[in-house]
């Protein structure tokens, strides 16, 4: 998994510079429309990359697991609100809302799993998981 550290670590760069362009650049213009898909992309991978990372070295980064797939989720819905206007929500958007509604069941597990023991599970305080169990609950509505 050290393998793929460089291109996390490279995409995330790309799309924090995509980011700021696309912030930027006159909304709707070509600037905006070229560094808003990079920024989806480049964020959507590293983010993805970071979940597998911390999955690889889950006794010392379980949570950037979660933070990971939190973090891709709220890119492509991003993405998805901004580029798919609908009445009603897609199935994309019902499908991302339930992988990121298992995700915050995971993260509210995993707190209360260290608030039996000595309040830290893993390196992290349970209010760190419940603060990230928050965002995404936050995140589906």
């Amino acid at each position: 998994m050290m393998n793929l550290t460089l291109p996390h670590i490279s995409m995330g760069v790309v799309a924090v510079v995509a980011g700021a362009i696309a912030l930027l650049a006159a909304k709707g213009g070509g600037a905006h429309v070229f560094a808003g898909r990079a920024f989806v992309v480049t964020m959507t991978f590293s983010s993805l990359i970071g979940a597998a990372l911390g999955l690889a070295a889950a006794d010392d980064f379980l949570i950037t697991a979660f933070a990971g797939v939190l973090a891709a989720y709220l890119v492509v819905s991003g993405w998805s609100a901004a580029h798919f206007r609908h009445d009603r929500p897609s199935g994309l958007t019902i499908s991302l809302a339930l992988l990121n509604a298992l995700n915050a069941g995971l993260l509210i597990f995993t707190g209360s799993v260290a608030m039996r023991g000595d309040g830290v599970y893993r390196g992290f305080a349970a209010e760190d998981y419940f603060f990230l169990a928050a965002m995404a609950i936050v995140g589906i509505l």
